[in-house]
């Protein structure tokens, strides 16, 4: 495998160039290739504004392209590209806009979350995005977000939605809802995940942190704490807590079928030369 990347970086001008050669006997023993004997080429371009005396922190503006060719025969495979728009104000809010146009050659068939088949082929479609955040720095933080448009010669439909409240610096509580719709020529499927994730911070040093999630494909429920404690600097006390459940998507909350729960402490100290 070889890759390189050239970029340059200012605080107007900025762009970057990645590219991939991957062999298809490419088996790295840490970590993972999920895709070889491809070449990937991958770039981006874009300005980035930052008026004087105006309410606007910053604004940018920029293109993106993402090409992957057959490495044997330089045929292409997929080719993604866009462009995007969006910036902040003084106090932190955001407002993004992105589009994509994108191509996919598929050659084997398969399935979306093993309901929905992708048959064999060529396929093309172009894909709109907003989002807009009211920074949490507030009490009250909230992020939405919509994309749509075409995929695999159907459409796409996917709601973002969150909201995190913070009443005072030892306490915050966040939840995150999303809902994806695959309509497609072989069939429907809408995808929900949801998760709630919580923060207590007794001191700086001492916090609980816990998280939520459920999602209706997976039918898969997951709890997970942990506590954290640093007494000194450079010492710490870790422990965890995990519970997961399947729960039937048809007779949800009746049927909670618990899987299991895991229990962990660890003891850290670090030492310097």
């Amino acid at each position: 495998m070889f890759a390189t990347q050239i970029a340059y970086r200012s605080q107007k001008w900025n762009t970057t160039h990645n590219i991939r050669d991957i062999d298809d006997d490419y088996a790295p023993k840490l970590g993972f290739s999920n895709r070889s004997g491809i070449r990937r080429f991958n770039s981006n371009f874009w300005r980035t504004y930052r008026p004087q005396n105006s309410f606007i922190r910053f604004a940018e503006t920029g293109v993106w392209t993402n090409l992957i060719l057959d490495r044997e025969n330089d045929e292409r495979l997929d080719h993604y590209y866009g462009a995007w728009a969006g910036g902040a104000n003084n106090a932190g809010d955001q407002l993004w806009l992105n589009y994509e146009h994108g191509f996919v050659d598929i050659r084997e068939p398969f399935s979306i979350a093993g309901e929905v088949p992708v048959a064999i082929g060529q396929y093309r479609w172009n894909q709109y995005d907003v989002e807009i955040r009211a920074t949490n720095a507030r009490k009250v933080g909230a992020v939405i977000g919509a994309r749509w448009g075409g995929i695999y010669d159907g459409n796409l439909l996917e709601l973002r939605t969150g909201l995190s409240i913070r009443p005072s610096r030892f306490f915050e509580l966040a939840g995150d809802y999303s809902y994806i719709e695959f309509d497609l020529p072989s069939g429907n499927l809408g995808i929900h995940i949801a998760s709630i994730d919580s923060t207590v911070a007794f001191t700086p040093d001492m916090t609980i942190k816990t998280e939520v999630q459920y999602d209706n494909i997976s039918e898969a429920f997951t709890f997970f704490s942990r506590f954290s404690w640093e007494p000194v600097p450079e010492r710490e006390v870790f422990l965890s807590f995990g519970h997961t459940a399947i729960i039937d998507r048809q007779n949800f909350p009746r049927d909670f079928v618990s899987q299991g729960s895991s229990l962990a402490l660890r003891l850290g100290h670090t030492f310097r030369m």
